[in-house]
């Protein structure tokens, strides 16, 4: 029972160190977008 919490807990942190990973990649994104859009105006 306790390995089973212990791999909960690992896949967990796993999923929520990707979605940060995911969202300062949609920020760098939209930084990139963002400086773009003044260039060309």
């Amino acid at each position: 029972m306790e390995t089973l919490n212990y791999v909960a807990h690992q896949m967990i942190d796993g999923a929520f160190l990707k979605n940060l990973v995911t969202l300062k990649n949609l920020v760098t994104l939209k930084n990139l977008i963002a400086k773009r859009e003044i260039k060309t105006n």
